[in-house]
């Protein structure tokens, strides 16, 4: 009888202190954090709500500010499971969807918004060139272990296409990108992105393997469509492969 009654005790303490976690309002929880996340270049701002449901604003050095919602679902830990619907927002990007975790892994489900050019600033800028455009994307949802195992992946991606800049020698060149549409696969093999113009031309394919081999292989019809002068021969203008993990 006693120990059922130590058992029971445990019980009420743990979930006691669970709830106090879990429950408490963020702006208690954020002064803990804040050392690790700053360390990391993040800052938080605005913190509303619970872990369980929630709002703040992020700010990561060099990315720009993000106002983020989430809400989990609690119920799901009876099955070894952590779901949480969330949302990112700002001036250039929108995306909902849900992530799951999980003692096997992590997954992302149903990621659905846009991306605007200036998210990818960092990336373009790097190269002293410029672009525009949108990048939609349309119930993405891709599973992985902890153990870097990939599971299944699937969904569409869509470039709205627009006008790009690029220095060739000493000068400026403007070019414009066609729409193109790609759509996620996977298999046992790994990951694959297929990238293909609105008449069916591949444009793109990149591959990540089971083994963590990332391959990239843009196509040369992409160049013939942007009038880029590029040398004879073969079908891609560029291949790259190299170990991601």
């Amino acid at each position: 009888m006693k120990l059922v009654n130590i058992k029971l005790i445990v019980l009420f303490l743990v979930s006691y202190v669970l709830a106090l976690v879990f429950f408490a309002p963020l702006r208690w929880i954020v002064p803990f954090v804040e050392p690790k996340l700053v360390s990391s270049g993040i800052s938080v701002s605005n913190v509303e709500g619970t872990i369980w449901r929630g709002t703040s604003d992020v700010r990561k050095k060099g990315y720009g500010f993000l106002s983020a919602s989430w809400q989990i679902h609690p119920l799901s830990i009876f099955v070894l499971k952590l779901p949480a619907d969330v949302q990112l927002q700002n001036s250039d990007l929108q995306i909902s969807g849900r992530v799951v975790v999980s003692p096997s892994g992590i997954s992302v489900k149903e990621l659905s918004g846009y991306l605007d050019e200036k998210v990818f600033a960092p990336i373009y800028l790097a190269y002293k060139s410029q672009i525009s455009g949108r990048l939609t994307l349309t119930n993405i949802s891709a599973d992985a272990g902890w153990s870097k195992k990939l599971g299944a992946a699937s969904g569409s991606l869509a470039w709205s296409g627009g006008p790009i800049t690029v220095p060739v020698g000493r000068s400026m060149q403007n070019y414009e990108v066609p729409m193109m549409k790609g759509e996620i696969s996977s298999n046992e093999e790994g990951w694959a992105l297929n990238v293909l113009s609105s008449d069916k031309q591949e444009f793109i394919e990149a591959r990540l393997s089971a083994e963590g081999v990332g391959m990239l292989s843009i196509k040369r019809q992409l160049a013939t469509q942007m009038n880029l002068p590029v040398p004879a021969g073969g079908q891609s203008m560029f291949d790259i492969s190299q170990q991601v993990f």
